[in-house]
């Protein structure tokens, strides 16, 4: 069986991103359900998805280090992708990747891509805010490093990028934390080192009209 890895950079504008154009505050857990959604509806007869994976240690070792991931992208009887959803860490969680990747775990030697999806919780700045960047050149970096040690392996970094809405009223105002509106998303494949393609998962997921009801919204 194949690993179900065909063009899956422009398979991820078939993820329902309107649903995060409608969430506002921390994404963790939403976003993880939409991406367990997506590759599951690719082919529901053969993808199914641990959520909480586990350790790229081996079991029973006591080896210390060996973080979860988010989600395990399955097909057949293979673990073939990891996802990971992270909102702080992007360069250490961009690295855990690449342990998976060179795991000694044989559960998890067939793994062949990741996706790791990356956005922010909180603005910053004084009485005018700003969102930092999700693609930072660190994150970018972090990725191109992990595609050298790992040239045969594929990464998908999704960068989700938020705009601070000044001026909210109701439930929203209550806390900057609920401030950001998302405005961009980017998809990005690297491999060898190399970013290979880059795509607006918004635009190509035909959802700018969404997009533009979000970004007016006050609520």
């Amino acid at each position: 069986m194949d690993d179900g890895r065909t063009d899956i950079l422009g398979d991820l504008s078939r993820v329902r991103w309107q649903v995060a154009l409608r969430t506002f505050g921390n994404d963790h857990a939403t976003l993880i359900g939409m991406l367990v959604d997506w590759w599951i509806t690719r082919d529901p007869s053969n993808n199914w998805v641990l959520e909480g994976g586990p350790s790229f240690q081996l079991p029973g070792t006591g080896m210390t280090g060996g973080g979860q991931c988010d989600a395990v992208f399955c097909r057949g009887e293979q673990a073939v992708g990891i996802l990971e959803v992270e909102g702080t860490r992007h360069k250490y969680t961009i690295q855990k990747v690449g342990r998976y990747f060179q795991s000694p775990d044989p559960t998890l030697k067939d793994l062949r891509f990741a996706v790791v999806v990356l956005y922010r919780c909180e603005p910053r700045g004084g009485r005018v805010k700003a969102f930092p960047c999700a693609a930072s050149p660190a994150s970018i970096a972090a990725a191109c490093d992990e595609s050298v040690s790992c040239p045969l392996h594929d990464l998908y970094l999704v960068a989700v990028e938020k705009e601070w809405v000044p001026g909210l009223t109701g439930i929203r105002a209550r806390n900057p934390y609920y401030s950001g509106q998302v405005h961009k998303i980017r998809g990005s494949w690297f491999r060898g080192g190399k970013s290979i393609a880059e795509i607006d998962l918004l635009r190509t997921g035909g959802v700018d009209a969404a997009r533009r009801l979000g970004r007016t919204t006050r609520a």
